[in-house]
């Protein structure tokens, strides 16, 4: 399972004392993103960039350092003056389909 590409699997994934936990993340991520989304495209750069910095935080917390890559490359470019234009709505887009793949990952045995 682990190297299908449709789905990205915790640090933990086969840590019982960690599955819950990132079990919950996995499946709030993609809202958390949409958040994201949301403070972008509403030109809020300051809640924005608190946002990324949260997701690049419990992103490498419950093992998920994709997550927490991108998410600190977007808190940087919001917090570097490069505002919410250039590369911005890319890498949302890019850490929401990141989500989508986490959610996955925990869900695979449900499908």
């Amino acid at each position: 399972m682990a190297s299908d590409e449709s789905i990205i699997l915790s640090e933990f994934w086969d840590d019982p004392d960690m599955s819950e936990l990132v079990e919950e993340f996995a499946q709030r991520l993609p809202g958390l993103v949409a958040e994201l989304g949301d403070a972008v495209e509403n030109r809020d750069e300051a809640n924005a960039a608190k946002i990324a910095h949260q997701l690049k935080g419990a992103g490498g917390g419950y093992g998920y350092p994709e997550v927490s890559s991108l998410a600190g490359k977007l808190e940087h470019e919001l917090r570097s003056g490069q505002g919410l234009d250039g590369e911005t709505p890319s890498m949302v887009r890019s850490l929401f389909e990141l989500a989508e793949r986490v959610r996955r990952g925990v869900t695979r045995d449900a499908a």
